[in-house]
């Protein structure tokens, strides 16, 4: 990962800023991001609607998908809003989003306790 946008995202997830959400990168309901959503608003991108080609063997479409992070045109966020897209984790130089997921969400399977954005923020410090 870049080292300013690490320090850019450490400082972020530090700042008291943002409220943290469970299950998706931003719940506009109450205004909250996950870690992943903060990193998101850290690149500057924006919530939005977005329309995707997409192209099958005899036609092609268009998907449309609401409330997606956005920026310069490219979306960041999967289609559903819980995840980034890959080629946003390899952008952002994000080797596997899932303990991050695991991290911010918690996973009673796997016996992990959601943490706060302090506790992954020191994750992020120490390990990526």
């Amino acid at each position: 990962m870049d080292v300013q946008l690490k320090a850019k995202w450490i400082a972020a997830l530090r700042s008291g800023e943002f409220k943290q959400a469970q299950g998706e990168l931003h719940d506009a309901r109450n205004d909250s991001y996950c870690c992943l959503g903060v990193l998101c608003k850290v690149v500057g991108a924006e919530w939005t609607s977005f329309e995707k080609e997409v192209l099958g063997e005899n036609r092609s479409y268009f998907v449309t998908r609401e409330h997606v992070p956005v920026k310069d045109g490219e979306l960041l966020g999967d289609t559903d809003g819980e995840e980034l897209e890959a080629a946003a984790c390899e952008k952002f130089g994000i080797p596997d989003q899932t303990i991050f997921i695991h991290m911010n969400d918690g996973n009673t399977k796997l016996d992990i306790k959601p943490h706060s954005f302090a506790e992954i923020a020191n994750y992020i410090e120490k390990f990526l």
